[in-house]
């Protein structure tokens, strides 16, 4: 009998070792029509699944759900069935006045607001990017006409904390955006902090893009737009991982070269 995963409902056979991953379900179908070949896999729970081929390899495209726990059990799950590489296509709200609906945003770093990473690491410990992705993203994000940013973004457990006026303590959280905004962080989240922590954790590269559709300290989800220059532009980046995979030989822990910068 072939080993299915528990809550993704999938086994080695069912997979490709790159992932293209948004949080809502109905968006996978979507990612998939950017790559050759696509096909539906299955779903179970929040966790939808197709996958294509891009530059000669396998990509598998699944939902991660909302927040922290959902995206850590389907990265977790995917690694042991032998995921290596993780770019998450999402959405977000900025912090910062200048950054518009439709504009794309690419972490360098993230404010562990959530809480999900501290489950296996104190909150010292990094959320950043693998710098193979986070390259492969900024190169492909130099072709797309929407405006790009590329900065420290936020991870958070609430969605509402983006709405401080229906929030207990409406001060104290309208100060806490106030904060990040001097900081320069550029938007809010809910999956990258998780993610970053459990790639950095298993020896997996994982990357992020974001399309701002609303904002904090008013219009949570206002205007959904700059999903697809999002998706073209991580598909781009896969692409470019692949191929400079393809032409770089493995070393015994099964990770490629990193890019020379």
């Amino acid at each position: 009998m072939i080993q299915k995963e528990y809550h993704i409902n999938l086994g080695a056979e069912d997979i490709g070792k790159y992932v293209l991953t948004p949080g809502d379900p109905k968006r996978v179908e979507k990612i998939a029509s950017f790559l050759e070949k696509p096909g539906y896999v299955g779903s179970n729970r929040e966790y939808t699944t197709y996958c294509g081929y891009l530059a000669g390899e396998k990509i598998t495209v699944i939902s991660s759900g909302i927040g922290g726990p959902s995206t850590a059990i389907a990265i977790e799950e995917l690694y042991k069935i032998g995921a290596h590489t993780v770019i998450r296509i999402g959405t977000c709200g900025s912090i910062q006045p200048y950054i518009q609906n439709g504009s794309l945003i690419i972490p360098t770093g993230v404010v562990r607001g959530g809480k999900t990473g501290e489950e296996y690491l104190p909150p010292e410990y990094p959320a950043v990017p693998h710098p193979d992705v986070l390259y492969s993203l900024l190169q492909s994000a130099k072709k797309t006409q929407n405006p790009a940013y590329v900065g420290i973004t936020h991870c958070k457990d609430a969605f509402f904390k983006e709405d401080p006026e229906i929030m207990p303590n409406t001060e104290g959280v309208k100060n806490y955006w106030k904060t990040m905004r001097k900081a320069n962080v550029l938007c809010s989240e809910m999956e990258s902090d998780t993610l970053f922590v459990i790639a950095s954790i298993r020896g997996m590269r994982a990357g992020a893009i974001f399309s701002a559709i609303g904002s904090v300290e008013g219009m949570p989800i206002s205007a959904i737009v700059g999903i697809e220059a999002a998706i073209q532009v991580a598909v781009d980046a896969l692409r470019i991982l692949i191929e400079h995979d393809h032409e770089h030989s493995k070393n015994q822990d099964g990770l490629t070269h990193h890019f020379s910068y």
